[in-house]
Parts: structure tokens; sequence; C-alpha cells
């Protein structure tokens, strides 16, 4: 119980969420929880809601695109030096902007998707299981 109050502590202090204090205790307002799970990776609720819902609709993980091309997670970020499509950082993860990918893919002749993959079908339930790397 100490651990789940320290960590909840910390993440008030660090102003993640709007607080309120009633009664000398702490609470949280629900849609600033809402709005910081939706936009961030790591963590995740005990009742399974996905999420990161804010960049899993834009944005695929390294895992996931190395399975939509069907290559190692190693050879893609082989290719992820190269820069060829916009990647952006959520937490310690590398997430890739789908439309980027797809630009890129379309313009370029040397990879191919997975046969019968496409981005909806290579989705992890998983946030921390690779929603991102």
């Amino acid at each position: 119980m100490i651990f789940r109050f320290c960590t909840f502590h910390f993440f008030s202090e660090m102003t993640y969420f709007e607080t309120v204090v009633i009664a000398g205790k702490m609470r949280v307002m629900v849609e600033s929880f809402e709005d910081w799970y939706d936009n961030q990776l790591h963590y995740k609720k005990v009742n399974g809601d996905p999420c990161g819902k804010n960049w899993t609709a834009i944005t695929m993980s390294v895992q996931e695109t190395a399975r939509l091309l069907g290559i190692s997670e190693g050879s893609l970020y082989e290719l992820l030096k190269k820069k060829p499509f916009k990647t952006v950082k959520v937490g310690m993860y590398t997430r890739i902007y789908i439309d980027s990918f797809e630009e890129w893919y379309g313009s370029q002749s040397r990879y191919k998707k997975a046969v019968g993959q496409e981005v909806q079908n290579v989705r992890g339930t998983d946030c921390k299981t690779e929603w991102s790397d």
C-alpha cells in the first residue's frame, strides 16, 4: 500500500494530474488522469483499458513495424538510422508515424509487407509488451 501511495504521490507532485485537496486528502481529477493515460504508453490500468490511445491511433511501435515488413527489430533499427520516415519518442519508446511509413513504403521497392499484414493486423494488445519498442 505504501508503494502505491508513493508512486501516486510522485506523479501528482510532477503535475501529471490536476489534483484537489478535500478534507486533507489529495484527490485526482478523473479527466486529467484520463488525458495523461491516453498520452502515455508505459502504465496500464488494472481493468485492462488500453493505454496510449492518442499515440496508437497515429503511430506504430518498432515491433509492429518490423512484423509488418517481415523483418527483425534489429533490421528495422538499422533502417531507422537512415531516417526514412518520421518517428517520435513517447516516454522511452520510439513510435513510427503511420502516414509517414505508408508514404515511404509507397516510394520504395526493396521492402514488402509480410503476406496478409496490414497496419490493423499487427497491433498487439498490451501497452507494455510492445505497443512500443
